[in-house]
């Protein structure tokens, strides 16, 4: 064997060994699992609506991708990343709802840190204000601020009016408060009937940048 073939041999050797130790950055995980649970007989199963029952009242957030029924910004252009459309009253139509959970984690800490809201009342007051009626509707029942606040706070093991501690900064979030807070929250948004899985708030949140 020639010098050079015997050095290109040693090169290739190095080459691979420092390949099998490089960390490739993600910023989501695979898309590949269940998003959303469903209750059937008293089993959670992974939820497979017919289009016929994604057309039914009160499912207009579970048939555009969007477990937080989560408002488009200030509407088009100005979308969300994954955004493709929205209503009449301005939810936000995603083309998957691991894009639905990386918006409510970026509007999580736009409340957290541009607007200092981090309790529970906090968060709810703005999010779904007494002011405001249950999806938006004109005339419709007004939303239960204070219960939607007492279970988010539960959930997270705080008071309603006591720190959630979502952020431990600007660039570090607490990935077990977020995680509770994205399944509760859609609870409320789609129905206890409805559960998002664990999978898809880790997925929102790496896609936010954590």
């Amino acid at each position: 064997m020639s010098l050079k073939n015997t050095i290109w041999n040693i090169w290739s050797v190095v080459l691979i060994i420092f390949a099998s130790n490089l960390v490739v950055a993600q910023t989501s995980v695979s898309s590949d699992y269940v998003p959303l649970l469903n209750k059937h007989q008293g089993e959670w199963v992974a939820a497979n609506y017919s289009q016929q029952q994604l057309n039914q009242p009160g499912m207009v957030c579970v048939r555009f991708n969007n477990y937080w029924c989560i408002k488009s910004p200030m509407g088009k252009p100005t979308y969300w990343d994954g955004q493709e459309s929205q209503d009449s009253r301005g939810h936000a139509q995603f083309s998957h709802p691991k894009y639905a959970a990386r918006a409510f984690v970026k509007l999580m800490r736009t409340y957290y840190f541009t607007h200092n809201l981090r309790s529970a009342n906090d968060i709810m007051n703005r999010y779904a204000p007494a002011t405001d009626t249950i999806g938006s509707v004109a005339g419709g029942r007004p939303n239960p601020t204070t219960e939607y606040a007492k279970q988010i706070s539960r959930a997270l093991g705080k008071s309603p009016d006591e720190d959630l501690k979502l952020f431990a900064n600007e660039t570090t979030v607490n990935k077990n408060e977020m995680v509770a807070l994205l399944i509760t929250f859609a609870k409320w948004e789609i129905t206890a009937n409805n559960q998002v899985t664990k999978e898809l708030a880790l997925d929102g949140i790496a896609l936010a940048g954590y």
